[in-house]
């Protein structure tokens, strides 16, 4: 068997990227009880925490920066993290969303991956709504994987990219290879709240209605494509 020359080995990352796990822990306002959120990344965050603007400020909002500011930044006074990556206390309901872990990935490389190379809806011209190139930001893949010219002829496949990920992860824990691929409860700091329910994404159309009969958040949805 033939050994790989020094000088064409990939170029690992010397040292591993910072640890960064946050779900989006969206707390819904105190008439509804002390009732928490917990949307892991690619679960919907972006839906859900439209949802939660709605039902502080009953409007939904005209830019989603405007959206993530505001809802990192209300109720402080009150509750550390505002209401967007809010405490779990001992007193709170934890509804947490859950999604098939095969399509959750299959929407990272779709979303966070192709995009990135002009794959896909929305891309192309100076608006190519890739808002988080993983392979780039990450710090994990060798140098020769991360650096591909970002056009859709180099684009990865999902089988690229699945190995490239798990060759990864034989030097760095996944959520250090991207916060996108941590485990679904690791950002969510369920440990202290009183009682958790979890809501399957792919089960939407069977458990949203009960939550909206339990909430009572129809005054919020109707028109607004739910």
């Amino acid at each position: 068997m033939r050994r790989r020359s020094a000088a064409s080995r990939p170029t690992l990352p010397a040292r591993p990227p910072s640890l960064w796990c946050e779900a989006h822990r969206l707390r819904f306002p105190r008439k509804h009880g002390n009732t928490v959120l917990c949307v892991p990344q690619k679960n919907g965050n972006r839906d859900f925490s439209l949802l939660v603007y709605a039902m502080t400020y009953g409007v939904i909002p005209e830019e989603e920066s405007r959206m993530n500011f505001e809802l990192k930044h209300a109720g402080l006074t009150s509750t550390r993290g505002g209401l967007s990556m809010t405490t779990v206390t001992h007193r709170d309901t934890v509804y947490m969303i859950s999604r098939n872990p095969f399509t959750r990935l299959l929407s990272l490389y779709l979303d966070k991956v192709l995009r990135c190379f002009g794959v896909g809806p929305k891309t192309g011209g100076k608006h190519s709504h890739c808002d988080h190139d993983l392979l780039d930001q990450s710090g994990a893949f060798p140098v020769e994987f991360a650096g591909l010219e970002r056009s859709p002829k180099h684009a990865p496949t999902f089988s690229e990219f699945l190995r490239a990920v798990e060759r990864a992860t034989e030097r760095f824990d996944l959520c250090q290879v991207d916060h996108h691929l941590c485990g679904q409860s690791q950002g969510c700091l369920l440990d202290g709240a009183r009682r958790l329910q979890l809501l399957r994404l792919e089960d939407m159309d069977r458990w949203f209605p009960c939550l909206n009969r339990t909430l009572g958040l129809s005054s919020y949805l109707e028109g607004d494509g739910w």
